[in-house]
């Protein structure tokens, strides 16, 4: 092997390899040099590694197509996308992707400059063996992700993150479709001419980036930008997340960091809240710098000198942090007769609070008992809604000790209207037993008969990312649990309006005044005496272990001990949506 190797002609022969352009001849040229060179095989083992960690996706199960005369090459199943880079999730079944002819690798400048040259998998690993204290484990794979489940109103398959804020945004796209708010978008390139938009990954990660920007979505876990001024709010359930670039990369631990790229690879940054940790990467792609950052200071990676500084006295314009307000909740005027004609136990509209609380609309009724920072918000004249502050996990709602007979015949329903500020593992409402019913233990004050909660994409989980759950356990323990899970991905900033019920031994979830699932429980659910709590999954204030506290609105919370029609539900989705 000659000292002077270097792979840029082998680079190419690997791209031309994954993007299904290689000629026979160029194949020949690669297999002469592979056998030859050992340290080009080494290169292109490592560069097929790379690209199959970044097409990771279980959702098809197709393989890259293998290399001629390698048959040891890595194989990975390919992301289900649509031929034209398009950041729209197609519709449909994998198989029917598949037969559609949809399905494609990524393009090598997604697997080679996002992966390889940026080397965000080895950062990633890095940062992990730095906690764990172990120099031999592998660097992480990205995780498969559960596919979001068929709809008869065409859920979208394949994609990570929503569109949830625009402003004058101007778009460059190979397709020539242009994002709108509110849609959900596949892994693959982002080019943003002017403008600003926010993007909300079913990881729980808020990306917020103004134009001129570059970058790919690989994955729910890492971005790759080649240039633009971003902004990430990263919850703890979603550290690891990693911004890499060409020559640089960062791994976050749960923060919010405002970083600014340039095409020549120059990044300034700054950790706003939480820790990250940055690197400049050498020829190989390895962290040949890094650095821990905790501290609200400037810092400029520079490639060119090698170099990792704080940067001096002087402005330096980040992007917000703020994706803007959330909209109030209109309803129309007929909204609450229609409730209550329906005949709720318990109904609370939170227009007004008293005595540290917001009191029940049904006469005798108890009120919901205010912990924490919790508040109502509207415009003087408007309907009001009550606010969950983000990260502030001791705010939650409950009734005390105030008590509903909930049985299986007829049924009983929590209906209600949300709107999540992110995707995040949330309660949103529980159904507990009686105190002096709960087994002593730390753990039990978790347990529930009967609740809604929002899920985000979970390492440690098989609920489905974006959904909207309902569960029940009776008796309450935790070694059984009856899940439903919404077809559809609820979208953050947006209200939606949520009836979770028990119908003749059947859960039943509505979303947005629409059946969305139901399926069949065990019929010798014991009836249940119940008490209420809002927000949070516990009702102990002293308890702040994974207590899922609920970021965002809620508003017209009713409880009734028999199950809604479906022509209730729709009428009330209505009523709240008409002018």
């Amino acid at each position: 092997m000659s000292e002077d190797f270097r792979p840029d002609g082998l680079l190419e022969l690997c791209a031309d390899l994954v993007e299904g352009e290689l000629r026979e001849d160029r194949a020949a040229e690669l297999r002469a040099l592979l056998v030859a060179d050992d340290r080009a095989m080494r290169f292109y083992l490592q560069f097929m590694e790379v690209h199959a960690f970044l097409t990771l996706d279980y959702a098809t199960g197709v393989t890259n197509p293998a290399m001629p005369g390698i048959p040891e090459m890595p194989r990975a199943p390919l992301s289900g996308r649509p031929r034209g880079d398009s950041l729209f999730a197609p519709e449909g079944s994998p198989a029917d992707l598949e037969r559609r002819g949809l399905a494609s690798t990524w393009s090598v400048g997604v697997a080679f400059a996002a992966g390889f040259a940026a080397a965000a998998l080895l950062v990633g690993a890095m940062a992990t063996l730095a906690r764990r204290g172990d120099p031999d484990v592998s660097p992480p794979v990205v995780s498969s992700r559960p596919v979001q489940p068929d709809s008869p109103r065409g859920t979208l398959k394949a994609g990570i993150a929503r569109v949830i804020a625009l402003d004058d945004a101007l778009w460059e796209t190979a397709d020539g479709r242009l994002p709108s708010l509110g849609q959900l978008i596949n892994p693959g390139r982002i080019q943003l001419r002017s403008g600003a938009v926010t993007l909300a990954f079913l990881s729980g990660v808020v990306l917020s980036l103004e134009g001129p920007a570059d970058l790919d979505l690989v994955s729910m876990d890492r971005v790759s930008c080649r240039r633009g001024r971003l902004r990430t709010r990263i919850p703890r359930e979603a550290e690891g997340f990693v911004i890499a670039s060409r020559k640089a990369a960062e791994f976050h631990f749960g923060t919010d960091v405002g970083l600014n790229v340039e095409p020549d690879g120059r990044t300034r940054f700054k950790v706003f809240e939480g820790v990250a940790e940055v690197a400049l990467l050498d020829a190989d792609g390895d962290p040949a710098r890094s650095q821990v950052i905790a501290d609200r200071k400037v810092f400029d990676l520079d490639p060119a000198t090698g170099r990792i500084d704080e940067c001096g006295p002087g402005p330096v314009a980040f992007v917000s942090g703020s994706p803007g307000p959330s909209p109030p909740l209109a309803l129309g005027a007929a909204y609450a007769a229609s409730v209550r004609e329906s005949r709720p136990v318990g109904y609370w509209r939170f227009d007004r609070e008293e005595k540290g609380g917001f009191p029940d609309e049904m006469a005798g009724g108890p009120p919901l008992i205010v912990h924490g920072p919790v508040h109502s918000e509207g415009a003087p004249g408007a309907n009001r809604y009550v606010v969950f502050p983000a990260d502030r996990s001791e705010a939650f709602l409950e009734t005390g000790d105030s008590l509903w007979d909930l049985r299986r015949t007829p049924g009983y329903a929590v209906e209600l209207w949300f709107l999540a500020e992110s995707y995040s593992h949330d309660m949103l409402v529980g159904l507990f037993p009686p105190r002096a019913l709960n087994p002593p233990g730390m753990a039990n004050r978790y347990l529930h008969t009967f609740a809604a909660e929002l899920m985000t994409s979970e390492r440690m989980s098989l609920g489905k990312p974006g959904s909207v759950r309902l569960l029940c356990r009776s008796p309450a323990d935790w070694e059984l649990c009856f899940n439903v899970y919404s077809d559809e991905v609820y979208i953050p900033k947006r209200w939606h309006h949520l009836v979770a019920q028990r119908r003749d031994g059947r859960a039943e979830l509505y979303l947005d005044g629409r059946l969305n699932r139901r399926e069949i429980l065990d019929p010798d659910e014991r009836p249940a005496r119940c008490r209420l709590v809002v927000g949070r999954r516990t009702d102990d204030p002293e308890n702040h272990v994974d207590p899922r506290t609920f970021a965002g609105s809620l508003d017209e919370l009713a409880l009734y001990d028999h199950a809604l029609t479906p022509d209730e539900v729709l009428l009330h989705h209505r009523r709240a949506t008409a002018p």
